[in-house]
């Protein structure tokens, strides 16, 4: 059997610095493959992380919103119905009446529109040398005669107010003189109410009408409508406040014959639509409200 010191000189053994060598590379080998399998590893985690976030984002509903929320279907439908329905018509608001027929100046006195009958004599104001009017009105009809008299127009007061005993005598004139040309009672009646009617038809009984003339003239004429003065008038009267009160073509629907000396007062804003209107009177009060 050989010995031990043979067998050691033909097979040495490895130096212990030679196998600490192998070994310390094994271990460092060892310790870098585990880190490169983590680095690996971890790679693989976080692209299927990613991955997994995709498509759960992708097939997940959309968040709805704080501010909002979903109407249920049954609610919705009601929505839409209501909107839908036909709603009612608001009632419009009525137009203001642009007549002021219930102001003191539009008063309209006729045969048809006669005064009440406990109208008796009125208190009126004295202007024009003796002549009685509304006092209203006075200082409209001083302006409008001033501004006849700066265009070299010179105009007359015929007359102004008339009281029931003066009113009522100028009828009843009017009436005899007509039966006296044959006319029956009834019909001088009539046609002395197209003249000189009873106090309660009467405008003049108001106070708000003027009978103007020329200064060469001292009682009414149709003849004024020839003159410079009826010219003046018809196209300033209106500035003042004044009408032409019974026109030559309204005579069916006034009820008075032409008097193109009479001027009635409806104040400035109303006697300048009735001009502009073409109208009497009557038709511009007749008009509807609407």
């Amino acid at each position: 059997m050989p010995s031990q010191n043979f067998f050691d000189e033909q097979h040495p053994e490895p130096s212990i610095v030679l196998d600490e060598h192998k070994h310390s590379s094994k271990k460092e080998k060892r310790k870098f493959l585990s880190s490169t399998q983590a680095a690996v590893v971890l790679t693989v985690m976080v692209v299927a992380a990613a991955g997994v976030v995709f498509v759960w984002g992708m097939k997940s509903p959309a968040r709805t919103p704080k501010e909002t929320f979903d109407i249920p279907d049954s609610l919705s439908q009601q929505m839409v119905e209501s909107v839908n329905s036909e709603q009612p018509e608001a009632t419009p608001a009525p137009t203001p009446d642009p007549i002021p027929r219930n102001e003191w100046y539009m008063k309209l006195v006729n045969a048809e529109n006669p005064l009440p009958d406990d109208y008796g004599e009125q208190e009126m104001t004295a202007f024009g040398g003796g002549y009685y009017f509304d006092e209203r009105i006075i200082e409209s009809l001083e302006q409008m005669l001033n501004a006849a008299d700066e265009a070299d127009v010179s105009l007359k007061i015929i007359s102004g107010y008339r009281g029931v005993e003066r009113q009522t005598a100028r009828n009843e004139d009017e009436i005899a003189a007509y039966e006296r040309r044959g006319y029956s009672e009834q019909d001088a009646r009539d046609l002395a109410a197209m003249e000189e009617p009873p106090y309660l038809q009467c405008e003049h009984s108001l106070g708000l009408a003027v009978d103007l003339m020329d200064s060469g003239s001292d009682t009414t004429s149709i003849a004024f409508e020839e003159t410079e003065e009826f010219a003046w008038l018809q196209e300033h009267a209106a500035e003042y406040g004044f009408i032409l009160r019974y026109p030559a073509d309204k005579v069916e629907i006034t009820g008075m014959v032409y008097e193109p000396w009479h001027y009635r007062y409806v104040g400035i804003e109303q006697a300048q639509k009735i001009k502009e209107s073409g109208l009497c009177l009557e038709e511009y009060l007749g008009q509807s409200a609407e």
